[in-house]
């Protein structure tokens, strides 16, 4: 088979050389057609139609480029089907694709919407422990997008917030409440948390510093120590102790040692 010579295509068809040297190596098709019309075995009426379709793939070929993907194509019908793609409308949305755990499914997912309805319809997949801890992590993930979302509004449009917005934040709020939070509604009708006031009492008794707690442990060693003095002391106390005999042997003895 003839190679393509690109001096023939320049200079007897008027074709675009630099385009056709960029994507021939590409493209099956254009590289068939530029063969075609460097061969002289080739009838004239064969070159006529290829030549035709050449020129077409010529000047659609900037069309079939997919920018989002970075990705070229060379026939319409591939180019339709990669812009219909899931691969496409996660690049297009800048996200990864999800995809099935279970081995024998495999299938990838635009957004959480698309996965978690397939879980739902597909009981096999549903089962697969690591499809459900990949839905717990979007779930998380989805849920702090969302709070930063509406964190960024309340920082920089707290006005704009919509009533579903509104009642959403004054929940997440509610939900995080610590015990010494004080919450409060501002004028847009968004719950703000402020330090709530330690109770006097409370502050008397609550140990606040590392002092406070050595001064604690110190005393409570001291109790511990004077307890032990204390056991000590009747321990011996009782290892002295002469065991008591009968009253009337006491009372003997006594008089006898006195000689009364």
């Amino acid at each position: 088979m003839a190679a393509v010579d690109y001096n023939i295509l320049e200079t007897e068809y008027d074709l675009d050389i630099v385009l056709i040297i960029k994507h021939i190596g590409k493209s099956k098709q254009m590289e068939k057609y530029c063969l075609s019309l460097c061969n002289p075995k080739v009838i004239k009426s064969t070159k006529t139609r290829q030549l035709k379709g050449l020129i077409e793939l010529l000047r659609n070929i900037k069309s079939w480029f997919c920018i989002c993907c970075s990705q070229q194509f060379y026939t319409k019908v591939n180019y339709g089907k990669h812009m219909l793609s899931n691969e496409h409308k996660a690049s297009s949305l800048g996200t990864a694709l999800i995809d099935c755990s279970n081995k024998n499914c495999r299938k990838r997912f635009v957004n959480q919407n698309d996965f978690e309805e397939h879980l739902q319809y597909s009981h096999k997949c549903s089962k697969s422990p690591r499809n459900g801890a990949k839905l717990d992590k979007l779930m998380m993930l989805e849920n702090v997008k969302r709070q930063k979302y509406l964190y960024d509004k309340f920082i920089t449009n707290p006005n704009s917030f919509t009533v579903y917005e509104k009642n959403e934040w004054n929940l997440q709020m509610l939900k995080d409440k610590q015990r010494n939070d004080l919450l409060k509604e501002n004028e847009y009708g968004l719950l703000t948390c402020e330090p709530k006031p330690p109770n006097k009492e409370e502050e008397s008794i609550q140990l606040k510093t590392a002092d406070d707690y050595l001064k604690k442990w110190a005393s409570q060693d001291k109790q511990e120590e004077a307890y032990e003095n204390e056991l000590e002391e009747a321990s011996t106390i009782w290892r002295d102790m002469v065991p008591c005999e009968p009253l009337e042997d006491v009372e003997y003895k006594l008089k006898k040692n006195n000689k009364i």
